[in-house]
């Protein structure tokens, strides 16, 4: 794969990542307004607590594995 193609794949996973990241965000706001509004069965509040705890692990091994495989900055251009 070029560089420039590494680098635009690079920029398409790190979309999808922020992307989930604020979904993720979105539907926590939004589930926790509806439970301060009315108390749910304590089934709910387990899943929603187990889904919040895989996903954040799965998103703090996905934010390990971009940076790691981060593609390097481009070199500086010539000066003329």
């Amino acid at each position: 794969m070029s560089t420039k193609g590494a680098r635009r794949a690079h920029q398409f996973v790190m979309m999808g990542f922020w992307s989930q990241v604020v979904l993720l965000g979105l539907l926590d706001t939004a589930s926790l307004m509806s439970f301060a509004r009315e108390r749910p069965p304590w089934y709910h509040l387990v899943g929603f607590a187990a889904v919040n705890i895989v996903l954040l692990l799965a998103t703090a091994l996905m934010w390990q594995w971009m940076r790691q495989h981060a593609a390097p900055p481009p070199p500086p251009p010539p000066e003329s």
